[in-house]
């Protein structure tokens, strides 16, 4: 869910100190790590990792 609101607000953002700010979250993964402990914590940890970098790169393009 944070990782929605992060996207969200990294598209919506007019300003671009307001981009810059809402990007140096992802430089913090721990703020969308799953609890789940296990397996299924692990794998949604993987594809929470895949999306930040996947996020971080789009965000590149604006840059």
């Amino acid at each position: 869910m944070r990782l929605a609101i992060l996207a969200d607000a990294l598209i919506r953002s007019a300003d671009p100190d307001d981009f810059q700010r809402a990007r140096g979250l992802l430089a913090h993964p721990s703020l969308f790590r799953c609890l789940e402990a296990g397996t299924v914590g692990r794998r949604v940890d993987a594809m929470v990792w895949t999306a930040v970098h996947r996020l971080d790169e789009l965000a590149d393009l604006d840059a």
